[in-house]
């Protein structure tokens, strides 16, 4: 018989899926601030103790996944082990059977998770190695939205093959490096006595470093599984290249990483000896060689010469470029797209191109009246800067006319003119904004601008987005400035907050208020319902804020007889000063 799912399995069970929940945060938002990380542990009694539950989840409280779908678990793993087992003449030490069980009961509960009707919409779960901890096989699962994980480029291939039919389980993108490389810490951390007594804390670059060798390592098992100081050593190569100026000019060319005999390059320069890539300085210095048609060679440890790759579009994953974009800058390609970028030796991934559906949305809520022939010709201008090489700024503002010649002694006023995505190209080079009205008229190129400090600024950026946000802290009219960096990525100042409707707060207020007279709470909508006003706390007015902290008191009021019954909300609902309900509210039909 299946029992309730909520079971302590160990003694600090709910205090580690707590506290490396939020390390799950500090590391998926570093990579991108849209991911949300869901995790949970999902226990797998071994033994025959019927006092035990057969499945315990944390939480177990009205969570999406229940006993009954894991009840199967390991007859699942078993079936997976069979189809895994190895041929009959071979005899596994203890310790090799042990894995296989783990890997196996991992591939199941993988399974099952991720094909679970319940399953929160919009997300994919990853599964660690069971560990045994006390009488249960305990695997820490972490979830992402699917959509997102989606949106940036990797590999389809999750295993490479190796000898009598094996399989090595390798990297698809940065993401999923980071999605297992946090798992495997996590499932170190359940062989400690009584797991989450003491934290161990998870450094969110150190994690990231991590990930970026293990995609790394598996590029290089792609291309060539012979090369085994390449794995260790090369991301440690292309980070040291990087690093080193000739001439004064900072790293800018390309290798291309594939097998030495690979047939169908077309190899233009040979070297008369392969030079070790390992010889940082002479490698640097070949790099000046490349241009966008030949590559430097390499198979990880050696640089054989200057090739082209093939004009195929053949899927192959054994090939892959490194570019190298600027002082301790480079990345990591398949097929001309960016799997990762590496800056001063910490992976990140690619800058996704500008959100092209939220300037069309922000443009009409900053400049009421701009007409719809506006807005398309704003946004293809702003295409147009983010394909330029060098950085540069828009400053599209209502007010233009008058801001050229307010700041003409900074910058070129010129004769207005109607922008294209031509004529943008050629006024972009020089340092400067380009100033025009949100009818894309033209009025100053190479513009300093001015402004007063501001709190909002971050010394973690460079002078263009600093600058753009003292200049709109202080502009006396609309205005919107587009900041496209050297090095990619497309900023919008300022950063307003998306729209929602009125009606999604409306309703969940409602029901809320519907909850003080039922029979009983249903505890997991009702979090789910406080958890997503807490998340949306910015667009709540005062008179949301009064009613929502007395149906909140009044909630969990009734629930004082089972204080786990439903959360708490962490702090009572205040309206923010920068609330703007004409701003911020789809105004409904």
């Amino acid at each position: 018989m299946i029992q309730g799912v909520h079971h302590e399995m160990w003694p600090s069970q709910r205090s580690f899926r707590s506290r490396y929940g939020k390390a799950a945060q500090r590391l998926f938002q570093k990579l991108d601030p849209r991911f949300q990380p869901q995790l949970f542990l999902a226990g797998i009694r071994l033994g025959s103790a019927a006092r035990l539950p057969v499945v315990c989840i944390e939480p177990g409280h009205d969570f999406w996944l229940d006993g009954m779908a894991l009840a199967h678990a390991l007859s699942v793993a078993e079936q997976i082990g069979r189809e895994r087992a190895r041929m009959p003449s071979e005899s596994p030490s203890a310790s090799m059977r042990d894995h296989e069980f783990r890997g196996a009961l991992q591939e199941s509960l993988r399974r099952i998770v991720n094909t679970h009707p319940a399953r929160p919409e919009d997300s994919y779960f990853a599964v660690s190695l069971p560990v045994q901890v006390d009488e249960f096989a305990v695997a820490a699962v972490v979830g992402l939205q699917q959509s997102l994980i989606e949106a940036y480029p990797a590999l389809a291939d999750e295993y490479v093959t190796l000898g009598e039919g094996r399989r090595l389980r390798v990297a698809t993108s940065l993401v999923d490096a980071a999605m297992l490389e946090f798992l495997d810490r996590v499932s170190e951390q359940l062989f400690l006595p009584d797991p989450g007594r003491d934290f161990t804390n998870l450094d969110p670059d150190d994690l990231l470093r991590a990930a970026g060798q293990n995609l790394i390592n598996g590029i290089v098992w792609r291309v060539d599984q012979e090369r085994l100081d390449g794995m260790e050593h090369f991301a440690s190569y292309c980070t040291n290249i990087a690093s080193l100026l000739y001439e004064g000019r900072a790293s800018a060319g390309n290798m291309l990483l594939a097998r030495r005999h690979d047939p169908d390059l077309h190899r233009h320069v040979r070297f008369a000896q392969p030079i070790e890539l390992s010889r940082i300085r002479q490698a640097r210095k070949l790099i000046e060689l490349t241009s966008e048609r030949f590559s430097l060679h390499t198979d990880s440890e050696k640089v054989f010469g200057l090739v082209e790759p093939p004009d195929d579009d053949a899927p192959r994953q054994d090939r892959f470029g490194i570019r190298f974009v600027g002082h301790q800058h480079w990345e990591l390609l398949y097929r001309k797209l960016v799997l990762m970028q590496v800056k001063f030796g910490l992976p990140a991934l690619p800058e996704p191109p500008f959100d092209e559906d939220r300037l069309r949305a922000d443009l009409p809520r900053l400049f009421r009246r701009i007409s719809p022939e506006a807005v398309e010709r704003l946004c293809e201008l702003v295409k147009e800067a983010e394909r330029q090489s060098h950085g540069t700024m828009l400053v599209i503002t209502a007010d233009a006319a008058r801001e050229a010649k307010r700041l003409c002694v900074q910058g070129t006023p010129v004769e207005p003119c109607l922008l294209t995505p031509t004529l943008l190209r050629n006024l972009t080079p020089i340092d400067g904004a380009v100033i025009l009205s949100p009818e894309g008229i033209c009025h100053a190129i190479g513009t300093i601008l001015d402004g007063k400090a501001s709190s909002k600024g971050d010394p973690g950026r460079g002078a263009r987005f600093n600058s753009a946000v003292r200049y709109v802290e202080t502009s006396e009219s609309p205005c919107l400035i587009v900041v496209v960096s050297e090095d990619g990525g497309v900023d919008l100042v300022p950063d307003l907050r998306p729209a929602i409707r009125r009606a999604d707060i409306d309703q969940a207020l409602s029901e809320l208020g519907e909850f003080q007279t039922a029979m009983t709470v249903p505890r997991r909508r009702y979090a789910e319902l406080v958890n997503w006003l807490n998340e949306h706390r910015f667009y709540l007015l005062e008179s949301d804020c009064r009613q929502l902290n007395e149906l909140v008191e009044s909630i969990e009021r009734r629930s004082d007889a089972d204080r786990r019954a439903v959360p708490i909300a962490s702090k009572p609902f205040a309206p923010h000063p920068e609330m703007d309900p004409a701003l911020y509210y789809h105004v409904e039909a």
